[in-house]
């Protein structure tokens, strides 16, 4: 598990394994998540949803628990 502090505000990242559309989750996140950064974005590592977070995360430089 990386070393991220504490403080860092986190998300949970989760839903259909079915989920593809990633422009829809990018511009849905960016809508809600603007304002201060970064997020720590937690992740199930299922298919669908969950690995479309952590690709949003990976895009933003973000970490992923």
């Amino acid at each position: 598990m990386p070393n991220i502090p504490p403080a860092l505000p986190r998300v949970l990242i989760a839903g259909s394994r079915a989920f593809a559309d990633y422009p829809l989750l990018c511009a849905t996140l960016d809508r809600l998540l603007a304002g201060p950064g970064p997020w720590v974005v937690v992740s199930g590592a299922a298919g669908g949803a969950d690995r479309l977070g952590e690709r949003y995360a990976a895009a933003r430089g973000w970490a992923v628990e």
